[in-house]
């Protein structure tokens, strides 16, 4: 124990001594964090503050070559004490380069992939976890992409919390301490020591980043930091204990994990780019609500003080009851997400209509695959009458009131053709048009125009109009399409041209059909179809 506590502030010390130079050399090699429009500080600050926090956690351990303890002599230059060293030295640089040069965000991803590659090489694995009530979980093969995304959504996790003055230093410092508690409790002290010198150069560090802040983090800092709660979280325990170490760690950094995910699905929802920067984060929505720059940090402090002995708790249950424990913190969340208004983002109704719009489009919707065996079954048609018979069906089962269509004759070889007519008997609407949406449609194929194609829907009728447009869209291409070939095979067989689909050999069901019409009691099937047209190919005769 004496070992632990030494090398706490020893790491302390160090990084306290260590960042004044650290702000100097920011200064030196052009790290700095300019004020503008979206960051909330007005002065020039260095931001390579994690530099200061690697000395203060690896220069105590060169201790280790004049001085070994109990606890000390199991950390020896394995593999995994290889792959953490080279691991977070490379995601350091990365970090640091961004602050001064800056990096394109795929960039960044891939470099973060590439770390966590790394740490997976050197044994840090997320291989088995316990799900209350469902028991453990062994991902095998999916131990690669598991343990990647682990780490990538730390380090991201944390870089998004870098928002406020010693917000980001003082979640990580938090979660530290009880990683490093519940080491002690495991009897890991191996693990406790190295979280004992982690927490050292954080609270050294913080001394200097608390508000107001005098340096950063940047993203030398947050990526270190990320990197290393990540890699200790799952690297100091055994196998069977990894349920734990994931457990726990992700309790702990709760809050930064929750704003990155809310930043993901709102940047996704309203379909801004995944790392474009924005003033939504949790710590600006308390900004928002009147709170001061260190009061709101402080109170980011206590929730991760509260997720910390939550985690803690569950750390000693280990049993089911750590599920219920989960579920209420789950429930307080979401109230807490709700009080900030991030739910206005998600609401039933819009999630409903993302949804909606996504099976359609994927074609899984009903209406969606009737929808496309009408579009198949007008592009077979085989002469102009029956493709009019077979829109007129489209066009009603999407809920328009009336339709027609005025085809080009230079597009059929000159042959003069009726304007075709359909008007839903059934569903009423507007007479005067002024509540009516009307769409005109021009019926053009490469580069030739086929004719127009006018429809229109009323504002009147009680039905979802969500899809609608997109069912004209899609309308349109299949008519100029079938029209084209239509046009093409009318050239060799004419009597595409004709109304092959019916024979009216009894001219005295024509006449009922007129006096039908001239009444006003015509079956709106009768009018959708091409009776008009021998309605008046009579009436002429």
């Amino acid at each position: 124990m004496t070992t632990i506590i030494s090398f706490f502030f020893l790491s302390l010390l160090i990084a306290m001594v260590a960042t004044p130079f650290v702000k100097k050399l920011g200064h030196w090699i052009g790290a700095l964090d300019y004020p503008d429009d979206r960051k909330i500080h007005s002065q020039v600050v260095p931001r390579c503050g994690g530099l200061a926090i690697y000395l203060g956690f690896f220069l105590p351990f060169l201790a280790l070559l004049f001085y070994r303890t109990s606890v000390t002599e199991f950390l020896t230059w394995d593999r995994m004490t290889i792959g953490l060293m080279a691991g977070s030295t490379f995601i350091l640089l990365v970090g640091l380069w961004d602050d001064i040069r800056g990096l394109r965000a795929w960039i960044k991803l891939v470099l973060q992939i590439v770390a966590a590659l790394i740490a997976w090489w050197a044994g840090f694995r997320i291989e088995i976890m316990y799900i209350p009530f469902l028991g453990s979980i062994d991902f095998a093969f999916f131990s690669l992409p598991i343990t990647v995304f682990w780490f990538v959504a730390v380090i991201n996790a944390l870089n998004l919390m870098d928002g406020l003055d010693g917000l980001a230093t003082g979640i990580a410092l938090f979660a530290a301490i009880i990683l490093a508690l519940v080491s002690l409790l495991r009897n890991n002290l191996p693990a406790a020591l190295l979280f004992a010198s982690f927490s050292g150069a954080l609270l050294g560090f913080l001394r200097y980043n608390f508000n107001p802040a005098s340096i950063f983090l940047g993203d030398s800092g947050s990526y270190f930091v990320g990197f290393i709660l990540a890699a200790l979280g799952i690297g100091t325990s055994q196998k069977s204990s990894v349920t734990v170490a994931i457990l726990i760690p992700v309790i702990a950094l709760g809050l930064p994990l929750i704003d990155m995910i809310l930043a993901t699905f709102r940047r996704f929802i309203f379909g801004i780019k995944i790392f474009a920067p924005d003033r939504e984060h949790l710590h600006h929505k308390l900004l928002k609500l009147g709170y001061t720059h260190r009061r709101a940090t402080l109170v980011f402090y206590g929730i991760t003080v509260i997720l910390g002995l939550t985690a803690l708790l569950v750390e000693n249950l280990r049993d089911d009851r750590a599920g219920l424990i989960l579920g209420a913190l789950a429930l307080l969340s979401v109230l807490g997400i709700r009080k900030l208004g991030y739910l206005e983002y998600f609401t039933t109704d819009k999630i409903l209509g993302w949804f909606a719009d996504v099976t359609d489009e994927a074609g899984i919707s009903h209406g969606r695959r009737t929808f496309l065996s009408d579009q198949v079954a007008i592009s077979e048609c085989d002469n102009i009458f029956q493709f009019w018979s077979r829109i007129t069906n489209t066009t009603e089962k999407i809920n328009l009131c009336s339709a027609s269509m005025e085809l080009n004759p230079e597009s059929f070889g000159g042959c003069s053709l009726l304007n075709f007519t359909w008007e839903n008997g059934i569903k009423k609407h507007d007479r005067t048009g002024d509540r009516c949406l009307r769409i005109e449609l021009p019926l053009t194929s490469n580069g030739t125009y086929f004719g127009t194609l006018h429809l229109k829907k009323s504002s009147n009728q009680e039905n979802d109009d969500r899809l609608v447009l997109r069912r004209v869209e899609h309308l349109r291409r299949t008519v100029a399409n079938t029209l084209e070939s239509l046009a093409e095979k009318s050239r060799s067989c004419p009597e595409v041209l004709q109304d092959r689909r019916r024979t009216h050999s009894n001219p005295g069901e024509l006449a009922v059909v007129l006096i039908q019409l001239l009444q006003g009691v015509c079956p709106h099937h009768y009018i959708r179809n091409s009776y008009i047209f021998d309605v008046v190919q009579l009436s002429q005769a």
